[in-house]
């Protein structure tokens, strides 16, 4: 579903552009219509999601940092349209983890895109990962200058399948 949000994402970003253009409105239709598809095929792939099993873990060395990079680029028209300050603090000795790098992409653009939900008129998003000697953990901190998760909802937001998100939107 990350490819359906990606397309969905820059879209949004390339309609705004060519609205505020206005001279390019042969394009901006071909846009909603790119658009409209793209959310078509987000709700085939959620609902396929919901009821298939589970599919087995693609684990394999890799760069967190690459992978946190990458999802950032893939978000930045959004963080961009939402006057959103990201700032990264990611330590360059990070040893590679094992992972399944589909997985933990889809964990990182959720954060990220629920950040940018919760900072509609901009805001600071800040990224920290560093090893923590003490524990022996490589400790990933996400922090945004956002709303917040009300009180009644934190014992949930780990329950499968949770969402404060209306039907449709968020993942």
């Amino acid at each position: 579903n990350n490819p359906a949000g990606i397309i969905l994402t820059r879209s949004e970003y390339l309609a705004s552009v060519v609205k505020e253009a206005d001279r390019l409105n042969g394009i901006h239709e071909d846009i909603e219509v790119i658009r409209r598809q793209a959310r078509r095929i987000a709700e085939i792939v959620g609902g396929l999601l919901t009821f298939s099993r589970p599919t087995a873990l693609q684990m394999q060395e890799l760069d967190l940092n690459s992978l946190v990079t990458e999802c950032l680029a893939l978000l930045s028209p959004k963080l961009y349209a939402r006057n959103i300050q990201v700032h990264c603090d990611m330590d360059k000795g990070l040893p590679p983890v094992s992972a399944d790098p589909n997985r933990l992409e889809q964990v990182f653009v959720n954060m990220v895109v629920n950040a940018c939900q919760a900072m509609p008129n901009g805001g600071q998003l800040t990224i920290d990962m560093y090893v923590d000697a003490d524990r022996n953990y490589l400790v990933t901190s996400i922090t945004d200058t956002g709303h917040g998760i009300a009180r009644e909802n934190l014992p949930k937001i780990f329950d499968p399948f949770f969402t404060t998100k209306e039907v449709g939107q968020g993942t």
